[in-house]
């Protein structure tokens, strides 16, 4: 089985390297390639930790077939990308804007969830002081609940972004011939993708600190 495996990937791999295809075609059939030849591997590693070679065997194919779809989206979805512009500048900028907006947004939540960390600790003070009601501090209990929630989906967020822009950059680099304005424009997208990363780690932090925070609402 393992042996069906690596040479689906092998013909997988020589598919991708065709000249003669379309570079949409192309694109979807390297993101095939590497998914599938990544994901046999791992899933191999994982699968002979647990079951040994049996299990490497079984971990190796449903790996590559994991692998395989999930580079096959990602492929498509830099191939539709590409299509809208007709320069690679022009491309390389919609994705610099898109990183950016992404860490913007964070940026924005990040300091929403600083403030609302501080009226909620003046709140549990307030209370203590017999200043607000029990009914103040449930009300905040849910906010709190909300806002958690849309920080893990900004998680998700950011790292559906940091994913794309990071095999985006990695396929960019490789391309032969470089203008100075692509080469400006590669630096630029990776110091939005180092953003982006530092953001995660960031809003992790906040939404942790935000979930900590008991204001269990009384019934």
């Amino acid at each position: 089985m393992i042996q069906k495996v690596f040479a689906l990937v092998v013909v997988l791999v020589f598919i991708a390297g065709c000249a003669g295809m379309s570079d949409e075609t192309r694109t979807q059939a390297e993101g095939t390639a590497v998914g599938a030849g990544l994901g046999a591997a791992l899933g191999a590693g994982i699968g002979y930790a647990l079951g040994g070679r049996d299990g490497a065997f079984i971990g190796a194919g449903t790996g590559a077939a994991t692998g395989g779809i999930g580079g096959y989206f990602y492929g498509k979805h830099v191939a539709n990308r590409k299509k809208e512009f007709a320069r690679q500048e022009d491309y390389l900028d919609a994705l610099i804007a898109s990183a950016h907006g992404v860490n913007e947004k964070t940026d924005a939540l990040r300091q929403e969830m600083v403030q609302l960390e501080a009226q909620t600790a003046q709140l549990v003070q307030h209370y203590q002081q017999k200043r607000v009601q029990q009914a103040q501090l449930n009300d905040q209990a849910k906010v709190l609940t909300k806002k958690v929630k849309e920080g893990k989906e900004q998680l998700n967020a950011l790292q559906s972004e940091i994913d794309i822009q990071q095999k985006v950059l990695a396929k960019e680099q490789q391309t032969q011939g470089k203008s100075k304005e692509t080469t400006a424009l590669l630096k630029d997208l990776q110091s939005e993708i180092t953003r982006l990363e530092s953001n995660k780690a960031q809003l992790e932090t906040n939404v942790q600190r935000l979930a900590s925070i008991q204001l269990r609402p009384v019934a």
